[in-house]
């Protein structure tokens, strides 16, 4: 890792961010190293349920899999966007699980879906489409940049708080006035 790694960190978007994508978005760190970082943008949903994105899933219809088939799915970020990133709390460890920190995993494999339909899989957990990922030393130029500011993550914002609604909350939780927001700084 980074001597500084922002892994298990929330991005929070400023107003001078020019990528559209990004714009007013919270993007979760699963991954910051020296060959760079990853993420999830967990505020976005793509206004799809699970089961309009896997029509052909044969899951049963327990109230476990009617709980996944209703799940609204994010898009998690512009990179492989036709994979599925799992974001999930501690509850559940696949083969294929990893390991974010004590309390939040990422799993990539259907395998997944099919211990949630089973009543096996996390209680906590979040579906995304995609995801955020930065080349060796660009999170840092952003970084320096101001266009993003940097929060250590947590489990109960990540999970609990409504997708389109934690950006405001956020900010809120910071006492950070973006109307009076300078994105450029100077040295003296």
């Amino acid at each position: 890792m980074c001597a500084q790694s922002l892994q298990n960190h929330f991005l929070v978007s400023l107003p001078c961010h020019t990528d559209r994508y990004f714009q007013r978005s919270i993007t979760y760190i699963f991954r910051h190293d020296a060959d760079g970082a990853a993420g999830i943008v967990v505020n976005k949903p793509l206004h799809k349920r699970f089961c309009d994105v896997f029509k052909d899933s044969n899951f049963k219809t327990e109230k476990k899999a009617l709980t996944l088939r209703n799940k609204t799915m994010l898009l998690g970020g512009p990179l492989y966007e036709n994979n599925g990133f799992i974001l999930h709390d501690e509850s559940y460890q696949g083969p294929s699980s990893l390991e974010i920190n004590e309390e939040i995993f990422l799993t990539t494999k259907f395998e997944i879906f099919h211990a949630i339909d089973q009543g096996d899989g996390p209680t906590d957990y979040l579906i995304a489409l995609g995801c955020a990922g930065w080349s060796s030393g660009q999170l840092e130029s952003e970084l320096a940049a101001n266009v993003w500011l940097t929060i250590p993550a947590e489990k109960k914002t990540l999970f609990e708080e409504p997708y389109e609604p934690k950006f405001d909350s956020i900010i809120s939780n910071l006492n950070f006035d973006l109307g009076s927001y300078a994105p450029h700084v100077g040295h003296s």
